[in-house]
């Protein structure tokens, strides 16, 4: 092949063939198949689709992703989130859709169903349009019920519009959002490779700035979880602060679509942070211990005596130690640095915190300790060494006893507990009016 460009020749070797059978194999689908939502809801449902419906469509198919199960119309919901849930049902009404709310036993999870009528007849996943859409347009992987979740090729093109709320969809169900450093940002986490490959196609076909981390499957020991492997996003809007603001406003939750700025604090107590464990403290209620008062009397003890000022220096950064079994011997005592005559650390200011300490007298009038190989984690309250999260005992402060979620949401609604501090019984809402505990029949005590 010859180029001819201002005179001058340019050769240039190429290899031809026909391009008959390549058109036809996997051009075609997409030309003949109509790749935008709105045309494909006129056609399955045989009438014109409004702007309001097809955006309350597209935010279903956006918080089905996130907080849907694969069975069909049915989501895993929190009691608290009313205006997510007021969404949720109002979206369904758009579509001819009722919401059914189930409360669970125990925690604060609800299961919501998507319901469709036929006279007084409620059916579910029958002639229900979330389904007909997540089959036909392969929301499902084989698109079929029952199959692994995915987000279509089609969305990457979609109308702004439909883009935007289905973000903001996810984002109600799975999203944080965050002011820092005057940026905002959203973080979004997912554990299926076709989600993680939708968000970051159809997060930077509208703009944004995608950022992403991996975090391999591994046992979390704080809450005594196994956790699958899971990819955390991050979207910025960088120069495009409009589309990103665009988005949020078509979210439900307020605290998403109104995010509060988040102050930095010292930089000495971030600086041995690592990304993933900062962003994962941010949520977790049992991570507020603060450091604050403990530096301010540091530095009033350093004031008071300049010449320690320099050799005071002190960095309270988080460390995270792993606690391996080793061998029991004595504890012959803690040495600090030469250059200081201050004793910082003493022995009542040692904790340990993964076993327990026990003294034990022996002939020659010497101590000994000894700690427990292994500290067995269990409920302070029904004993049970098996929980899905752990809480701290709201009762006793900052102290090694954990209750179980159970536990925790039952002690939150009657905030009443045995008066036996050997019991420590939290009392159900069904045990209020006996007022006995329910193991030793001893009297509850408020608060």
């Amino acid at each position: 092949m010859v180029l001819r460009s201002d005179g001058r020749c340019f050769n240039w070797q190429c290899e031809a063939d026909d391009l008959s059978g390549y058109f036809y194999d996997d051009l075609t689908t997409y030309i003949d198949r109509d790749t935008c939502l709105g045309p494909c809801l006129e056609q399955c449902f045989e009438r014109k689709i409004t702007a309001g419906q097809l955006e309350a469509m597209a935010w279903l198919l956006g918080f089905w992703i996130g907080d849907g199960c694969r069975e069909g119309a049915r989501f895993a919901l929190h009691s608290e989130d009313h205006d997510v849930n007021t969404r949720l049902e109002k979206n369904a009404d758009v579509w001819g859709m009722t919401l059914r709310i189930e409360r669970q036993k125990e925690g604060l999870g609800e299961v919501g169903f998507l319901h469709t009528y036929n006279g007084a007849v409620r059916y579910w996943n029958v002639n229900n349009p979330l389904v007909k859409v997540l089959e036909g347009l392969k929301f499902y992987e084989n698109g079929q019920r029952n199959g692994l979740k995915s987000v279509p090729l089609f969305m990457q093109t979609e109308q702004i519009v439909v883009r935007e709320a289905f973000l903001a969809g996810l984002i109600d169900s799975d999203g944080h959002c965050r002011i820092r450093y005057g940026c905002i940002s959203v973080q979004i986490a997912t554990v299926y490779r076709p989600i993680r490959d939708g968000i970051t196609f159809i997060g930077r076909s509208l703009g944004l700035t995608v950022s992403t981390h991996f975090c391999g499957a591994h046992f979390y020991e704080r809450h005594g979880q196994n956790r699958s492997d899971t990819w955390y996003f991050h979207l910025y809007g960088r120069t495009n602060d409009e589309t990103l603001w665009s988005i949020l406003n078509r979210c439900s939750c307020e605290r998403k679509r109104n995010p509060q700025i988040q102050h930095c604090r010292d930089r000495d107590f971030e600086e041995f942070d690592s990304d993933y464990q900062a962003e994962e403290n941010e949520n977790d209620p049992e991570d507020n211990d603060d450091l604050s008062g403990i530096r301010e009397s540091f530095e009033d003890d350093l004031e008071d005596d300049p010449e320690e000022q320099q050799d005071g220096t002190l960095n309270f950064g988080k460390f995270r130690f792993e606690i391996i079994p080793g061998r029991k011997d004595a504890v012959i005592g803690l040495v600090l640095s030469g250059t200081s005559n201050r004793t910082f650390v003493t022995d009542d200011q040692i904790v340990c915190a993964a076993a327990e300490l026990v003294t034990e007298r022996l002939e020659l009038s010497t101590e000994r300790l000894e700690s427990r190989p292994y500290f067995r984690r269990r409920c302070l309250s029904c004993r049970t060494e098996t929980a899905s999260k752990w809480y701290k005992v709201p009762w006793l402060g900052d102290v090694l006893d954990r209750l179980c979620r159970a536990c925790w949401v039952a002690y939150s609604r009657t905030h009443m507990r045995c008066s036996n501090d050997l019991c420590n019984w939290v009392f159900r809402r069904r045990e209020v009016a006996p007022r006995r505990c329910k193991r030793c029949r001893s009297s509850p005590l408020q608060g």
